[in-house]
């Protein structure tokens, strides 16, 4: 079992595998993960991950490897707010967090290669 998905997503999903639910009702609400593209920066590297459901971002992550400590402490702090930002746009054109701002255009990079795997980019 996934332990990303959400927990009502699982439940749905094992209720339409026993025929209890549609299946046209599981699949609207399939969960499907994208990874963007890995970015470098001045500080490091990282990359986005969004969980999809219904055209909607549900959760974002990162994998990050800075350079030092302090890059580190930075990323660790800044990426929270960026995370929330773009949930709330459920976009990528979030703003830069100030003093991490290598780190907010990695994030928009990454975030929007992601967006573009699952076909989310606004047209």
């Amino acid at each position: 079992m996934n332990k990303s998905l959400p927990l009502a997503v699982v439940a749905l999903g094992a209720a339409a595998a026993a025929g209890a639910v549609p299946a046209t009702a599981a699949a609207a609400n399939k969960t499907t993960k994208y990874t963007g593209a890995k970015e470098t920066y001045k500080y490091g590297s990282l990359s986005v991950s969004i969980t999809v459901a219904n055209k909607k971002i549900k959760t974002i992550s990162t994998s990050y490897t800075p350079n030092d400590p302090r890059s580190s402490q930075i990323d660790s702090e800044a990426l929270p707010q960026l995370y929330q930002e773009a949930l709330k746009l459920q976009g990528w054109d979030v703003h830069t967090v100030s003093s991490a701002s290598f780190t907010s255009a990695a994030f928009r990079q990454s975030l929007y290669s992601a967006l573009g795997h699952a076909d989310l980019l606004k047209k």
